[in-house]
């Protein structure tokens, strides 16, 4: 297992949310601010080629290629849907100008339905936030020598000029990604990717689509406290639909791999900060059933493109937060059901078949803990175990661990098909 850590430094941040207006579920509690969304982080980068490098070594996707090539052919003519705040032309083109619409197609659909052309295409939140979401799906992708084919729909279900999100808009998007599921027989929808949280409105639609077997990802949001001290046991009924859905993964993120200090940092949702600490993917809700995180992937720093100045000129920036792990985690559930499919087409990849490839191949820390941010295997591998007690607050953070989409793949060949 490769051994990742983290530099810690003293961040410049601000906050840009996509949060429900739902306030039961987003009040703040003594000094708790939540939030959905992520973090623009402005600093240099030393790398300006748009790819998200150490998010591509730390889930094992160049791996997840070399050992199996057939995943780069769409098989199942599947798509994948992004519910965020709209696709800009600068982020459209750049895919577009570099690879042919029969290996990657987009599309954008407005609030109404209706589908804009590239050239009409516009993301008016004020982060750019659904274009970096499209970004980092398409750049785990499309690169080097294994260019994947892959169907991509953006339904913006923001508020105009906003990134806050309008629930009956998604439950909208929501019933045209089913009706359309419903009219074809190939192309349907096989992912839907959501980082964002909002009021609970929508559960029926998200169970239509889970009756169509269709894979759910949802951001479990980023949380900052205002001192050390408070540990996420005090708030774990903090609820953030739609990764709280019994049907969604909730993804939560990690520091995962930005190098050089101290290994046990690893598997780390939390950092401290001048002013207390930063969790990625401690909203969450906890009972004897463990909701909301099931697995964690790399949410500091990641890489990304998108026109963040409104001059027509992608931009490169890092971003924190859970809303860039959620990608990642889509990403993995579109390979995984294509090879399934590739392997076996008359018995598609499900929830549970999704689950059980998340259980047995996300990574932990075998090495045993030193500190309270160290895994063992023990405590990652039973999550649904939460005693509330400091020494295993982590295990019902990090779900069953974080994602390695190699060894996933790897199971559903060997196992699932």
């Amino acid at each position: 297992m490769k051994k990742y850590s983290l530099i810690l430094c003293i961040l410049i941040l601000y906050s840009i949310s996509c949060i429900s207006s739902d306030q039961s579920s987003f009040s703040n509690r003594n000094g708790i601010t939540p939030s959905i969304g992520f973090q623009f982080v402005h600093t240099s980068v030393t790398q300006d080629d748009g790819y998200p490098h150490e998010t591509i070594n730390w889930i094992n996707i160049n791996e997840a290629f070399s050992s199996y090539p057939e995943l780069r052919y769409n098989h199942a003519a599947y798509r994948i849907a992004v519910l965020d705040t709209g696709l800009d032309y600068p982020t459209w083109n750049y895919f577009a100008s570099r690879y042919s619409i029969d290996l990657v197609q987009i599309r954008l659909y407005d609030r109404n339905g209706n589908e804009v052309s590239k050239a009409n295409a516009y993301d008016d939140s004020p982060n750019h936030h659904g274009s970096a979401i499209v970004h980092t799906i398409l750049r785990l992708l499309e690169r080097e020598s294994h260019d994947v084919e892959v169907s991509l729909s953006v339904f913006m279900v923001s508020e105009p000029n906003s990134v806050l999100i309008d629930a009956n808009l998604v439950k909208a998007q929501l019933q045209r990604i089913k009706t359309w599921n419903n009219a074809h027989g190939v192309g349907k929808y096989k992912v839907v990717s959501m980082s964002f949280g909002a009021e609970q409105i929508f559960s029926s639609e998200l169970y239509a689509l889970h009756q169509q077997k269709v894979i759910l990802v949802a951001a479990s949001g980023n949380y900052e406290s205002l001192t050390t001290e408070d540990f996420p046991d005090t708030y774990e009924n903090v609820r953030v639909f739609p990764a709280s859905y019994s049907y969604t993964f909730g993804v939560g993120g990690i520091y995962g791999y930005q190098g050089g200090w101290s290994d046990i940092w690893r598997l780390s949702t939390g950092i401290n900060k001048k002013t207390g600490s930063i969790y990625l993917g401690s909203m969450f809700y906890t009972s004897r059933y463990f909701k909301t995180v099931n697995l964690v992937a790399p949410a500091y720093l990641v890489e990304i493109r998108c026109d963040m100045n409104n001059d027509g000129i992608l931009d490169v920036r890092r971003a924190t937060g859970t809303s860039l792990a959620t990608p990642q985690v889509a990403v993995a559930a579109y390979l995984s059901a294509n090879m399934k499919y590739y392997l076996s087409m008359s018995d598609p990849l499900v929830y549970s078949d999704f689950m059980e490839a998340i259980m047995a191949s996300c990574e932990n820390d075998p090495y045993g803990r030193t500190s309270p941010y160290k895994l063992t295997w023990e405590v990652v591998a039973e999550p649904i175990v939460n005693s509330g007690t400091y020494n295993s607050f982590y295990s019902y953070r990090v779900g069953w661990g974080s994602l390695d989409i190699r060894d996933l793949i790897q199971y559903t060949v060997e196992t699932l098909s």
